[in-house]
């Protein structure tokens, strides 16, 4: 839950927000939660507005292969969404 709290918000749709969370989760043990945090809205950012960062190639190489591809949210995930930010 406090995932959810530090990168999900209101505003962004449920598969921005899946991402931004599983990304932070499968990395902030590995690079530190404020680099987490950062790396996960870059490969949000590339995803979908295809800006390219100098540090492209790591963000990409952190991201978990479930995140890659068409992406399904799971109904757990939306229900602790919508408990926590509501």
């Amino acid at each position: 839950m406090s995932i959810i709290r530090k990168v999900c918000k209101n505003h962004r749709c449920h598969k921005h927000n899946y991402i931004l969370a599983m990304y932070y989760r499968e990395n902030y043990k590995k690079i530190g939660d404020k680099k987490a945090i950062v790396y996960s809205n870059m490969y949000l950012n590339n995803m979908h507005l295809n800006c390219k960062y100098t540090n492209q190639r790591e963000v990409e190489e952190l991201c978990p292969s479930y995140l890659r591809g068409t992406i399904n949210v799971p109904t757990l995930f939306l229900d602790a969404v919508k408990e926590v930010l509501n």
